[in-house]
This record gives C-alpha cells, structure tokens and sequence, in this order.
C-alpha cells in the first residue's frame, strides 16, 4: 500500500506540516504521524476528506504513485482551463491596475517594456552567435540547398522558442514584481476578524481598512503559464530534434571520411593521426546524439559515463593531431598551378566576375590566368564572357591523383583560380564602371 509515500509527498508539496495536517482534518499530529509511517491508517472519512483537498481518488491514494497520476493529468490538455486561469490573470491585473495610481501604472508599463527590449536583445546575440556558428560549419559543405533549408528552419524554430520565451519571462518578472503582492478587498472580513476591539469602542468599519498587499507565499503559477513552457519545451524539442538530424548528417559524412582514410595507409604517421581524429570525433559525436536523443524522449542519460568518455576522446583527439602535425612536417609542398596568357580586343560589354586589373600602356586587353592543370582559360565572343572552364572529363581522375599525391608525401596547391587583366587606365576604368565596381 502507497498511502504512507504518498501521504508525505502530497503535505509536502503542499507546504504542510504534520501539524498543520492535523489541524485541516481535525485529528491529533500523532495520528499523521502514525499514517505516515505505516503503523495505523486513516478512517474511511478521513480519507474521503484527503482525497476532496488534494483533488485525488481513493485508489490514487491507497495503490498509486502520485506523482505519477499527477504527471498524466498534467499531460492532459483541458482548453478551458488553461482560458479560464488566463482570465482569472488579466481579471487580478484589471484589479490591481484599477488601484494603482497613474504614476504606478506608468512604471509599471515602463518596466514591463524595459523588460521585453532586455530579454529580445538577448535573444538577438543568441541567435547571431548561431548563425555565424553553424553558417561557417556550412560553409565547409558549400552551403547545399537541403542543408540550407534545415539550417533556416532552425533558426525560424529558434526565433519562436526565443519569443515565447521572452513572452514567459515577461509575465513572470510582472508576476513577481507586482501581481504576487497584491491582494484584492475580499480579505477585509478576515482582517475585521483579527482588528483588536477600539477602546473607544467605536463601531469598526470595513470600509476604512486600506487594501492589503501581501507575497504569494506559495508563488502559484497560472496555468495558462505552464501552457506556455509546454509551448516552448514543444519548440525546444523540435529544435533539438533538427540538430540531431544535422548531428547524424555529420556523423555519416565522418563515417564516409573514415573509410576513405584507408586510402593514405602508405602516409604512415599522417593515417594514424587521421584514424585517431576521426574515431575520436565519431565518439564525440555519438555522445552528443545519444544526450539529445535522451533529451527528446525524457529518458535518463549517465552523465558520469558521458563526462568520461568525453575526457578520454578529447584526450585521443589530441594525440591525433600532434601526431598528424608531426607527419606533415615531412611533406613536400608544391605549386602545381600553371600561367595562361591570351590577347583579346577592348570591349566594353565584356562580362567578367571577380578579377585583378593592372595598368599597363596598350589598347586592348592582355589576360592572364593563374589556375590549376584542371582549368584552361576560354574567352567567347559571341557572348562576351571570359572564363576558367573545368576540362577534366573524369572526376575521379583529379580524386586519384590528389591521394596519389598524398601517399607519396606530397601536397599540391590546387587554390582558387584567378585572372588578371592588363590594360591602360581608361579602359580599366570603363570595365570596372560596367561590372558595377
């Protein structure tokens, strides 16, 4: 039978003391005393009188876990609940507001609005550290559609968890600051109760009794409140629920790199300080998807273990790098880049995309290109566009030779292709007038 476990955590939760207990069913302390620990129960009246104060039933009370019966009736959505206690909060504001003065009401207002400006403004760097965080993640995978197309809908997700959440901390410094130490008129027959008789026994009037303002001993939320963090903990989830689908995304391209890693076996210290990265990132990684998992479906995760593991692959991951470091010094770095020159006449309709421009005293146009043996410089006339074209056929040509290249310690500068443009002055000036430069 539950009714001693029980019995504690309701006057617990409720604030109430054995003795206070007693006195709200009318029986001695002893007798609670002996309820809780099992040595007697209550009679079937008095468990009746439990059950109507704690908004229970008997076989709630006798064969159940509370906090379990109270946790599916909170997981229960009743509408007009939720309405009623959000008119009950504007009807206690209307009242408190109705008996303050101008100047309270201005300050109030004011402070409310302080508030909100405070609490956006700190969303605002949240949300901006984000975007400059994931966005040079992304980068990394040159921005792709699907992927920019998650990362939006976080930050949407993100930007309405934040206002809800600046809605909720604004009610609540309110609450607080003004709503929990106002108490309406309705107390005035019990401070009648407990004014001492006058001595000049003149008749007491209710009427002179100034309002009472007292705190919320038990700071009572609304329930349209808790409606709101169930809100927010729903866009919380969601928002987590798209980083792990970035966080499993990530860990298949890692998966991806480590089997390719085997590709460089011949790098000696190189492999084996990749391998290490990797295993130890994919581990990082596994971590972290598993606490967001847990997090999603309410499961306790071991953060003992978690710490742990964390230290030891941060320690691995470590090792991984200097040994890599050590193994690069080794490497041949060369330039495999080649110059390509080509002469063509001044035009101004010429479309180009970012290029370099030097002075040099000639009526037209020399262009030099600086790119890698996969690129060849072309001009067409037809449309006036100067370009580096892509000439290699086969993809996996370029892939095979960079890993050709690797294994046998060398590593080739396949950077950004550019050109340059050699012209006078004024028909520089007349092309970078035209590209809008």
């Amino acid at each position: 039978m539950n009714l001693k476990e029980n019995l504690k955590r309701i006057r617990k939760e409720n604030n109430l003391s054995q003795e206070q207990l007693a006195d709200k069913l009318n029986v001695s302390r002893q007798s609670v005393s002996k309820w809780e620990s099992g040595t007697s129960y209550p009679e079937m009246d008095k468990m009746i009188q439990l059950c109507r104060m704690f908004d229970l039933n008997i076989d709630e009370l006798l064969n159940q876990d509370i906090k379990k019966v109270r946790e599916e009736k909170n997981s229960k959505i009743d509408i007009n609940k939720y309405i009623d206690s959000f008119l009950h909060f504007v009807s206690k504001s209307y009242d408190m507001l109705n008996s303050m003065t101008k100047t309270q009401v201005l300050r109030c207002i004011l402070e409310q609005i302080f508030f909100m400006l405070v609490f956006y403004c700190l969303s605002l760097i949240v949300i901006g550290v984000v975007k400059g965080l994931f966005g040079n993640i992304l980068d990394v995978f040159n921005y792709h559609n699907i992927l920019r197309k998650v990362f939006d809908l976080i930050i949407i997700f993100l930007k309405t968890g934040f206002l809800i959440l600046d809605f909720i901390l604004v009610i609540y410094v309110y609450k607080i600051r003004y709503l929990d130490y106002y108490l309406k008129d309705e107390k005035k027959e019990e401070v009648k109760r407990e004014k001492p008789e006058l001595k000049n026994e003149e008749k007491y009037s209710p009427e002179k009794i100034e309002k009472v303002i007292i705190r919320d001993p038990k700071h009572s939320e609304y329930r349209f409140i808790s409606g709101l963090l169930r809100l927010l903990s729903l866009f919380i989830k969601c928002f987590i629920t798209l980083m792990l689908l970035f966080a499993v995304f990530v860990l298949l391209t890692l998966l991806v790199f480590l089997v390719l890693s085997f590709m460089f076996v011949k790098t000696g210290l190189l492999f084996i300080g990749g391998f290490i990265v990797l295993i130890s990132s994919i581990i990082i990684l596994l971590v972290f998807i598993s606490s967001l998992y847990c997090f999603v479906i309410n499961r306790k995760y071991n953060y003992r273990f978690m710490e742990r593991t964390l230290l030891v692959s941060i320690i691995t991951l470590g090792l991984g790098f200097g040994l890599s470091f050590l193994s690069i010094t080794n490497f041949e770095f060369k330039n495999d880049k080649v110059e390509e020159e080509i002469i063509i006449p001044m035009n101004e309709n010429l479309s180009l995309g970012y290029v370099n421009y030097e002075e040099e005293n000639r009526s037209d146009l020399r262009v030099v290109s600086t790119h890698s043996k996969y690129f060849k410089l072309k001009y067409d006339s037809d449309i006036n566009w100067l370009y580096n074209d892509y000439i290699n056929e086969d993809r996996f040509d370029e892939f095979r030779n960079i890993v050709k290249d690797i294994n046998n310690k060398k590593i080739i500068d396949y950077g950004t292709n550019y050109i340059t443009i050699y012209a006078s002055k004024e028909n520089i000036d007349k092309l970078l007038e035209k590209s809008g430069y």
